[in-house]
């Protein structure tokens, strides 16, 4: 960790990467885990020094960009910083593509594609959602907190809390 940031960003930055296995083990063994944890450290500390004023945090700034954006294209992750909040699990690598606000604890797996269509109006994510494998959730969509999107589907209008969607166009599967 990095001595420059306060210690709460520490504590939360810490309990954030507990997801992935970043042991020297797993170090030595080139393992894909390090890597997603790395993108995600790099990522919120460009946040954090985006997020705050003077010459040394712009110079610290553009150091950590500089892995975050190699890291990002080696993976395949296009996260814009400030659009994803705290407790990101990423779980393989793949094309993850995020042009929205997302909230925290939010699952991504490989193929999503949280985008706008071209009247510029973004998703919104609520907190403690999943989002499968190959999902898209496109347009000014909110969804809200504890929603699952069920692999491959196409999500163009809006979805309530606690409930589960999925298909072409994406349909309430499941209310919890």
């Amino acid at each position: 960790m990095c001595i420059f940031f306060d210690r709460n960003f520490r504590l939360q930055l810490k309990k954030e990467l507990s997801f992935y296995d970043m042991s020297i083990k797993a170090r030595l063994l080139f393992r894909l885990s390090v890597y997603k944890g790395k993108y995600v450290k790099y990522l919120r500390y460009c946040e954090y020094c985006k997020n705050h004023k003077g010459l040394f945090f712009l110079l610290l700034y553009f150091y950590y960009n500089i892995f975050y954006m190699r890291l990002g294209y080696k993976l395949g992750y296009e996260i814009p910083l400030g659009t994803v909040d705290w407790g990101l699990k990423i779980y393989h690598m793949g094309s993850i593509i995020v042009n929205g606000k997302i909230g925290k604890n939010v699952t991504l797996y490989p193929g999503v594609c949280v985008g706008q269509k071209g009247d510029g109006n973004k998703p919104t994510i609520g907190d403690n959602c999943f989002l499968g494998l190959g999902s898209k959730i496109i347009g000014s969509v909110i969804l809200g907190d504890n929603v699952i999107v069920a692999p491959n589907a196409v999500v163009v209008k809006d979805v309530p809390s606690n409930c589960t969607v999925g298909g072409v166009p994406a349909k309430i599967i499941k209310q919890r």
